[in-house]
C-alpha cells in the first residue's frame, strides 16, 4: 500500500499551489506512513522483550556454567589439611598469605581456619612517619601468657 501511495506522491508535481485534493492525497500518505511506523514501533517493542527475555536466560545459563564450573575446580578438591599444608609453606615465605589465600573461595577459607596456617603470625605497625612496619612470627611468647 505505502508503494501505490508513494507512486501517487512522486507524481504529485508542486510547481503550482498545491489544490485541495493535493492535500489531501499527502495527508493520505502522511498518515499511511504514520500507521506503519506505529506498526513498525510495535513490532520493534516485542522484539526487544524477546532480546531481553533471551539474554536474561543466557545469563542465566552462564551463571549456571560457572556454578557448575566452581564445582569441579581443584581448589574444592583438594582436602583442607592439604590445603592448609600448602598455606603453611606460602605463610612461612609470606606472612599475609593466610588471609589473602582465605579470600579465594570457601574451602580455601575453611583450610586457612586451620591452626598451623597461622604459625607465623604478622602483626602491623604504623610509624609515626604514616609508613607501616610488618614484624612476623615469633610472637608465641606473647600470645601464651
Amino acid at each position: 500500500m505505502a508503494a501505490r501511495m508513494d507512486s501517487k506522491m512522486d507524481k504529485l508535481s508542486f510547481n503550482h499551489h498545491p489544490t485541495i485534493a493535493d492535500v489531501s492525497a499527502v495527508h493520505e500518505a502522511i498518515a499511511i506512513h504514520e500507521k506503519a511506523i506505529a506498526s513498525l514501533d510495535s513490532e520493534i517493542d516485542i522484539l526487544l522483550r524477546n532480546v531481553r527475555r533471551l539474554t536474561h536466560l543466557q545469563s542465566q545459563h552462564r551463571a549456571r556454567i560457572r556454578h557448575c564450573k566452581g564445582l569441579i575446580t581443584l581448589a574444592t578438591r583438594i582436602a583442607p589439611e592439604l590445603l592448609a599444608i600448602i598455606f603453611e609453606h606460602a605463610a612461612s615465605d609470606w606472612p599475609r598469605a593466610p588471609l589473602i589465600l582465605s579470600h579465594v573461595c570457601s574451602a580455601w577459607r575453611a583450610a586457612a581456619t586451620l591452626p598451623g596456617v597461622w604459625s607465623n603470625p604478622i602483626l602491623v605497625i604504623q610509624s609515626p612517619g604514616g609508613s607501616p612496619l610488618y614484624y612476623a612470627g615469633g610472637f608465641n611468647g606473647w600470645f601464651a601468657s
